[in-house]
């Protein structure tokens, strides 16, 4: 219950003055809890040493889907990864912390207990701070912080440039390789493909190797038209080419009428 005046929450022996020299004023008055939510938290941390690219598919299914953990499609996902659920309050005695290839527990981890009662107590999970001088909500905390690690693996990759076309080309290709210095500052490096900008005749084909820390690819063709108001036409001008285990660049046709394409 909120009082009718601050000073009923302090005892007579505290004065103003010590309340100042512990940083209470005005901007910064004194809070009180007002509210505890009580319940229970389970936390399940889901890993994996699958390198699929579908592995956050099949989480977020798993999730919907009970029975998509035995249907083939994320088989060999599930088959490689682990579950971990923390449990705060209810009887957290009896699965305090349960590991697990089977998401099926921690379903049933989910389901069980989830009546509070004197054997089965809830636990406090949140609750709401109030200012002093008029009432007014401070802020509402969660009970528990955790912090979140995330772990990205890179993959090489390779753009292959093919030129068949009945015209003379130029290829430009760039990208930013990045790092991070002593402050986890990102750190980016331009690079430039050593043939960008050089006349090519067909046939013409090159690999060019991307490191895994490279981003920001960009590819640009263009061909020599002859035509004395347009000499050079961009034919291909790509930003932000995703970096995948294969990017196939390929230009062809004639000077008024060519071809370009990009896969990756």
């Amino acid at each position: 219950e909120l009082p009718n005046n601050p000073s009923d929450l302090f005892d007579n022996s505290v004065t103003f003055g010590e309340l100042t020299r512990k940083g209470i004023s005005n901007a910064a008055p004194p809070v009180m809890v007002s509210n505890v939510a009580y319940g229970r938290t389970i936390y399940v941390k889901l890993e994996t040493t699958s390198k699929s690219k579908d592995v956050q598919a099949a989480f977020k299914a798993l999730l919907k889907n009970n029975s998509v953990e035995t249907s083939g499609q994320y088989k060999d996902i599930f088959e490689e990864s682990t579950f971990t659920a923390v449990v705060l309050g209810g009887d957290a005695k009896e699965h305090n912390k349960v590991v697990t290839k089977d998401f099926n527990e921690i379903r049933n981890i989910i389901k069980d207990n989830a009546e509070l009662s004197k054997k089965n107590p809830a636990y406090p999970i949140s609750y709401t701070s109030t200012f002093l001088k008029d009432n007014a909500t401070a802020a509402v905390h969660n009970n528990t912080d955790y912090v979140e690690t995330t772990t990205t693996e890179y993959s090489s990759a390779k753009m292959t440039l093919d030129h068949y076309g009945a015209y003379v080309a130029q290829f430009d290709v760039s990208w930013d390789e990045f790092s991070y210095d002593q402050n986890g500052k990102e750190v980016l490096t331009h690079k430039t493909w050593e043939g960008s900008g050089r006349d090519k005749t067909a046939h013409f084909s090159t690999v060019i190797p991307l490191p895994p820390n490279s981003k920001n690819v960009t590819v640009v063709a263009r061909e020599c038209t002859g035509l004395a108001w347009e000499w050079w036409r961009t034919i291909i001008n790509e930003q932000n080419v995703p970096l995948t285990n294969e990017i196939k660049v390929s230009i062809g046709g004639t000077t008024l009428y060519p071809t370009a394409n990009i896969s990756h």
